[in-house]
């Protein structure tokens, strides 16, 4: 368990470093890299599942189709950066 959780922090704090490192028209803007999907989106869709995962270890039952979908997120990088701050106490 101890290298689950230090292998997450190190995956989200490296995503505050990238989302910290680029503009908000970089965020936002769909890339070929990404199938043509923004950096917002995946950061959305893989904080999600972190925050997912998270919530339901404490309950004994992890259900990644019931997540929510926080659109903000993946469209205003400070949104992100703040939700990644509420889940892991690293400031940007």
């Amino acid at each position: 368990m101890k290298q689950l959780l230090e292998a997450g922090s190190t995956i989200l704090a490296q995503l505050m470093n990238v989302v910290s490192a680029i503009n908000e028209e970089d965020f936002c803007k769909p890339s070929t890299a990404l199938s043509n999907s923004t950096v917002g989106q995946h950061l959305r869709h893989t904080l999600e599942f972190f925050i997912c995962l998270e919530q339901g270890y404490e309950l004994g039952v992890v259900n990644y189709d019931k997540r929510i979908h926080n659109k903000a997120m993946e469209n205003d990088k400070h949104i992100a950066l703040h939700t990644l701050h509420q889940n892991t106490g690293i400031y940007y």
